[in-house]
């Protein structure tokens, strides 16, 4: 057995025990869903032997890229070729014509530093990725390590066994600048280009507070042709579940990403 598949099933083991399996409904997205869209085109979840939505990590890649972020970048209520990690990697394989897998880490309900986690996890025993995209949890969904007899856990904020100082916005700023940092310095190391994106005022003030973070492509701030508000409430664009945004924000959220890398692949 592997190393990152002993590294899922300790501190994932939720994720583990849907590998090789092949879903009709999944997280939020469930029949018995009130929000539920019921005309909804019908479409299915299948899992890798790790149990990530993507292909599997051992295929052959000329250009490796590594995608990151919870339900939405995962693509809980829409169908696989919907998200826009999907569409963006489709782009760069037709600019680069490149065989690469499509390989995605991202867990619904997860924050950056699980994200992160995993994606050191991965690098261990597949290698180094030359590009990593991360369209970055909200800023109030970390996770805190920890120690439970001899396993180290994830307790998200949020979550019922928790103390006052998860719930300390100060703490969760120190926590997720950590986590910037920490992208920083596997960057830098590792020479791979980081695409963050991000969702609202706090993740900036992080990122302000960080010094030295000069070789990552940062972008935060809803910086889509239609708002955050009006993509999440209208009723056309809703995902199958009811909550997650649908195909209109992940088209617009696949063209930002393009918009900003687009030059660097054309040359590829």
């Amino acid at each position: 057995m592997g190393a990152f598949r002993d590294h899922v099933e300790l501190r994932y083991p939720a994720i583990a025990e849907r590998a090789n399996t092949i879903l009709d409904w999944s997280d939020t997205d469930t029949p018995d869903n009130p929000k539920r869209n019921k005309n909804y085109p019908p479409f299915q979840y299948s899992f890798n032997s790790f149990g990530f939505r993507c292909d599997e990590f051992d295929l052959s890649s000329e250009l490796p890229i590594i995608f990151l972020g919870c339900s939405i970048t995962e693509g809980v209520g829409i169908p696989a070729e919907a998200r826009w990690s999907q569409q963006l990697l489709n782009k760069i394989r037709l600019v680069t014509g490149k065989k690469i897998p499509y390989w995605n880490l991202s867990l619904g309900g997860r924050g950056l530093l699980s994200q992160l986690d995993l994606l050191h996890a991965f690098t261990l025993e597949f290698g180094q990725p030359a590009h990593v995209f991360i369209h970055t949890p909200p800023f109030s969904r970390l996770e805190y390590v920890f120690q439970t007899g001899a396993i180290k856990t994830w307790t998200m904020h949020g979550a019922g066994d928790q103390i006052d100082l998860l719930g300390d916005e100060f703490f969760q700023l120190l926590q997720f600048e950590r986590g910037l940092n920490y992208a920083d310095m596997f960057a830098k190391s590792s020479d791979v280009t980081m695409v963050m994106w991000g969702e609202g005022a706090n993740e900036l003030q992080a990122l302000n507070r960080c010094q030295n973070i000069n070789v990552l492509h940062f972008q935060f701030g809803w910086c889509l042709p239609t708002s955050k508000n009006s993509i999440h409430t209208s009723s056309d664009n809703y995902a199958r579940d009811g909550i997650h945004p649908g195909a209109a924000f992940n088209s617009s959220l696949g063209r930002f990403f393009w918009d900003s890398v687009k030059d660097r692949f054309q040359c590829v």
